[in-house]
C-alpha cells in the first residue's frame, strides 16, 4: 500500500505554511522514491519569524524566491493526485488538517476526500503496547526504534521522509504480529 507522509513548517504567529515537504511511503517495502519539497511565498508584508529562521533554516530568500501560496498549494494537491493513494495523506501531528484548512482559505481547493491519520498518535498506541513510554517527538520514536533521524529537524521534507521511515518499521512490526498470529490460529 503507498500512501504520502506529509510535514509542514510554519511562520510564527500567523501559521501560515512556509514549506511542504511529503513522501510517497510503500509501507510494505519502505521504499520513499517519490517526494515532493517546496517553499511557500510568504503574504505580502508578513516578516519571517527569528526563531522560524533559527530553528527551520528557512531564510527570508527561499521564501522571497517561493511561489505564492495558493500555486504551491495548488500544485500540491496536483502532485497527490498523480500519486493515485486513494487520498492517504497522513503526518505527524495535525498537518494534514491544517493543510486542508489553509487550502480552503486560499480558495484553490475543491472538496476531496482525504483520509487523515495521526502518525505521532499512531506511534504513541504502538510505544504504549510494546510498553516503552510514549513520551517525545519524532527524533524521539526514531531513536525508540533504534533508527537515528536523518537530515535537518525541523525541515518539512527531512521530518516527512523520517517520519516515513517510524511508519515503516511500525508496519513492519505489524506484519510480524500477523504472521505469529496466523501460526497460532493454524492459518
Amino acid at each position: 500500500m503507498n500512501i504520502i507522509v506529509l510535514d509542514l513548517e510554519y511562520n510564527q504567529p500567523s501559521q501560515n505554511i512556509i514549506q511542504i515537504g511529503a513522501v510517497v511511503l510503500n509501507t510494505k517495502s519502505g521504499a520513499m522514491d517519490k517526494s515532493y519539497n517546496k517553499f511557500l511565498a510568504l503574504p505580502k508584508g508578513e516578516v519571517l519569524d527569528p526563531f522560524i529562521i533559527k530553528l527551520c533554516g528557512i531564510t527570508e530568500e527561499m521564501l522571497s524566491l517561493a511561489s505564492p501560496a495558493a500555486e504551491v498549494l495548488a500544485d500540491f494537491w496536483q502532485w497527490v493526485d498523480d500519486q493515485q493513494v486513494g487520498g492517504k495523506v497522513w503526518a505527524w501531528g495535525s498537518d494534514t488538517y491544517d493543510l486542508k484548512e489553509q487550502t480552503f482559505k486560499a480558495g484553490v481547493w475543491k472538496y476531496r476526500k482525504v483520509k487523515n491519520l495521526d502518525i505521532k498518535m499512531l506511534a504513541q498506541l504502538y510505544f504504549d503496547v510494546s510498553s516503552k513510554p510514549a513520551k517525545g517527538g519524532l527524533r524521539t520514536s526514531l531513536e525508540k526504534l533504534g533508527l537515528t533521524f536523518e537530515g535537518r529537524q525541523h525541515n518539512a521534507y527531512d521530518d516527512a521522509y523520517n517520519t516515513g521511515r517510524v511508519l515503516y518499521r511500525i508496519c513492519q512490526d505489524m506484519d510480524k504480529v500477523a504472521k505469529v498470529r496466523k501460526i497460532i490460529e493454524g492459518n
